[in-house]
């Protein structure tokens, strides 16, 4: 395997791991109250995206395969980080309302498949 393939996985693991976690964490708070399950997941899934954000920018500094991909990477303005500091938690609560979304969809399903098989 070539290094800008390594390289691109790499790339393509950090950006898809955040969301990964964030729906395992869901996954053992799905039964808590709301009132405790939205606080605790807007706050962990923000840590998330902000760790693996500034960890993507972080890789690609210094590891990018290229003198001229670490350039690119090296000179960019740190508006993704910016952005997942300020705005995060948004993103975080917006996967969490699909996550419900989801849930409470599959919730109905289970409950209308084993009403029709009885």
């Amino acid at each position: 395997m070539t290094e800008i393939q390594e390289y691109k996985i790499v790339i393509n693991f950090l950006s898809l791991m955040p969301f990964v976690l964030i729906a395992i964490i869901y996954f053992f708070m799905r039964n808590k109250k709301w009132i405790v399950r939205y606080p605790i997941m807007i706050l962990s899934g923000w840590a998330i995206l902000l760790i693996f954000v500034v960890s993507l920018t972080t890789y690609s500094v210094h590891y990018a395969p290229t003198k001229e991909l670490m350039e690119i990477a090296a000179s960019g303005d740190g508006a993704p980080n910016v952005l997942i500091f300020l705005f995060g938690w948004i993103f975080a609560f917006i996967f969490l309302l699909l996550l419900e979304f989801i849930n409470k969809a599959l919730f109905y399903i289970y409950k209308w498949f084993n009403k029709e098989n009885k």
